[in-house]
Parts: structure tokens; sequence; C-alpha cells
């Protein structure tokens, strides 16, 4: 429990930059750990199976890359603009501390970093779980029509 406050209590760009570095992590692991041997093994069967794989692989991957990108640019800017108004108010905030109008706005931008915090974890998550769901499905179809074509 401990652990997860400090984990929350990290920078949003610093989270933002952790899960894309996953991101990239895993579509770079994939493909020389698995996709390689499996497309290999294929081509020795059917080559238009291997094909079929390659470029669905392919599209997938230019898929989550660009999700990614995207993903990562809206929280970035988002956390770029949240650390620009807080400047802002912190500069305010030293000429008159007592005033209330600063201290709710300030307030505001903090609850907006925790709900980020909260938001960008599952986004990435979904992310990668689509990801890998829809390789799975375009790597084991052609996989099942090779296997049902060959037992006829």
């Amino acid at each position: 429990m401990n652990t997860l406050k400090k984990y929350r209590k990290l920078p949003l760009k610093t989270l933002i930059l952790i899960y894309a570095a996953i991101g990239f992590v895993v579509v770079l692991i994939i493909p020389f750990l698995i996709i390689s041997g499996l497309l290999e093994t294929i081509a020795e069967i059917s080559p238009i199976g291997a094909e079929k794989i390659d470029f669905w692989y392919s599209v997938i991957v230019m898929f989550y890359l660009v999700f990614l990108f995207l993903t990562s640019y809206f929280f970035w800017r988002k956390a770029k603009e949240m650390e620009r108004r807080e400047k802002e108010l912190k500069k305010k905030f030293i000429i008159d501390p007592d005033n209330p109008a600063f201290q709710a706005k300030m307030q505001k931008i903090e609850k907006q970093k925790k709900n980020y915090l909260a938001i960008i974890e599952p986004v990435f998550i979904i992310g990668l779980g689509i990801f890998v769901s829809f390789l799975m499905y375009f790597i084991m179809v052609p996989i099942y029509n090779i296997l049902s074509s060959s037992s006829q």
C-alpha cells in the first residue's frame, strides 16, 4: 500500500513515459521472440498463411503505435498545461497567499492531476489488451485455417 502511494506521487509526465516505454517494449519483444519463429514454421506449411499473419501483425502494430503516440501526446499536453497554470498560480500566490481564490484554483489543479493519474493507467492497459487480443485473433485464425485445410 505504501508503494502505491509513492507510485501515485510520480509526475504525470513520468507516468506517460513509463507506460509508453512499456508499450514499445511489448511491441518490440513480440516480433523477435514469437512472431519470427511462428512465421518460419507456418511458411513451411503455408506461405500464404504466413504472409497473412505478417500483414495483420504489421497493421496491428501500426495501429497500436499510433494509439500510443496519440494518447501519450494528449496526456503530455494536459500535463504541460497544468504545469503552466500551476506556475502562474504560484507566482500570484506568493504575492497574496491568503487569497482563497488562488487556493481554490490550486486545489482544482491538484484534483485534475489526480484524475489524470487515475485515468492514464486504465487507458494504456485497455489499449495494450486490445492490441494483444487482435494480435492473437489474427494469428490464430490463419493457423486454424491451415490446420483445417491440411487435415482434409
